[in-house]
């Protein structure tokens, strides 16, 4: 009798197998790498962008960022959004992963292009960990030696343009107080249950077709967004080269405690922030 066994085929009956699993094991491998390559083509074109750079450039030169994140502030790979570019006009979304030696943040873009020339609505930096964004906005339009050195009451005629600033219309600063038009008390936490708060802010070379909207954030909620023109301010008179708006919020039952901030913006574009606390 023959007793070799039978139970189990000659090892060459299962080759095949061997063959399939090494065959999809290089279909994932160039899966993967052909990912890869989308990724990078993809963020290659993202990082080329004109906005791109010049967002970067900002937040790497911001003393508030150098301050939270170290020196140098260095962009990440993972850059995320949309740059849609047709002729003088485009639209981009981006948000940029930022790190340096002391941390680490989100750079947040958001523009349009017009006439050749990109226009900035957010350009802010949210750093891990929490707290309050960094808003790059307001270094565009307003230098070191624009900042506030002290209270300053709106309606006070300013003086020219620091040098170096470039002339045109524009708004410079944001101070907040309570007492009205002839003098502030100016500072950034107030009482609550105070009905009325003022936002002063300084304008040169304003027109009177010039509008100037503000909107009212309570713990990053909006509860007011108003709309003035110049000229309805001026009352019919000569608007002057330089100077203050009044702005202000009512809350008839008394300003409730919270985190407040208020944007200014110009003619559809954003040109200050401000904040306050109601405690």
């Amino acid at each position: 009798m023959n007793e070799e066994s039978t139970d189990r085929p000659p090892a060459k009956s299962r080759s095949w197998i061997k063959w399939v699993v090494l065959g999809c094991g290089g279909l994932v491998v160039l899966g993967v790498l052909a990912a890869a390559a989308i990724l990078f083509v993809a963020f290659g074109a993202l990082k080329r962008s004109d906005v791109y750079r010049e967002a970067v450039d900002r937040a790497r030169s911001h003393p508030d960022v150098v301050t939270a994140l170290g020196d140098p502030v260095e962009p990440g790979w993972f850059v995320s959004g949309s740059v849609n570019v047709s002729g003088p006009s485009g639209e981009a979304s981006l948000a940029i992963p930022l790190e340096g030696p002391a941390g680490e943040g989100t750079l947040y873009v958001e523009a349009t292009k017009e006439a050749g020339t990109w226009r900035y609505h957010t350009l802010e930096v949210a750093v891990e960990g929490g707290g309050p964004r960094i808003d790059l906005l307001g270094t565009i339009l307003a230098s070191e030696e624009t900042a506030v050195p002290g209270p300053a009451a709106p309606r006070e005629v300013a003086g020219e343009p620091a040098p170096g600033v470039a002339p045109g219309p524009r708004i410079d600063r944001i101070v907040f107080g309570l007492g009205g038009d002839e003098a502030l008390e100016t500072g950034d936490r107030f009482p609550a249950g105070v009905p009325r708060i003022y936002a002063g802010v300084e304008f040169f070379d304003l027109d009177a077709d010039d509008e100037v909207a503000h909107l009212w954030y309570r713990d990053g909620e909006k509860v007011s967004e108003q709309v003035l023109a110049v000229g309805d301010v001026a009352e019919g008179e000569a608007v002057p080269p330089a100077g203050w708006l009044t702005l202000h919020l009512d809350y008839e039952e008394g300003y409730p405690p919270g985190e407040y901030r208020v944007d200014v913006w110009l003619d559809g574009r954003r040109v200050q922030r401000g904040t306050f606390r109601v405690e």
